[in-house]
């Protein structure tokens, strides 16, 4: 990298949430502070099938279309994942991950939207 280049961040996730944790998800990803010379980008993986109004200052990419199979059961203790799901949340980090490099980003967090 060149001196004075600043070095490029690339933030994402796949994202299948309700708005509301969605939006409080967003604002704190707003609120990280970068190092000088870091330029700090959003994208995001759209699994919400449509349900989600997205921010105007980050990429949005399409999610491969989910099995039918790929689905998860949510109880008081934890969350049952089934192997089609962790495949298909595979294939929507590798788009962020593919977009990251055609992009030439110096680097990617992934930071899942349920924290």
């Amino acid at each position: 990298m060149a001196a004075g280049t600043p070095q490029r961040i690339l933030i994402g996730a796949s994202v299948r949430q309700e708005q509301h944790v969605f939006d409080a998800y967003y604002k704190a990803l707003r609120h990280l502070i970068a190092p000088r010379h870091t330029e700090l980008s959003f994208c995001f993986v759209d699994d919400s099938s449509g349900s989600l109004t997205w921010p105007g200052d980050c990429a949005v990419l399409p999610a491969p279309q989910r099995p039918a199979d790929a689905h998860y059961a949510v109880d008081d203790v934890t969350h049952r994942w089934f192997d089609s799901t962790f495949d298909h949340v595979a294939k929507c980090k590798q788009l962020l991950l593919d977009h990251a490099v055609a992009e030439r980003y110096d680097y990617v967090f992934l930071v899942d939207s349920d924290l």
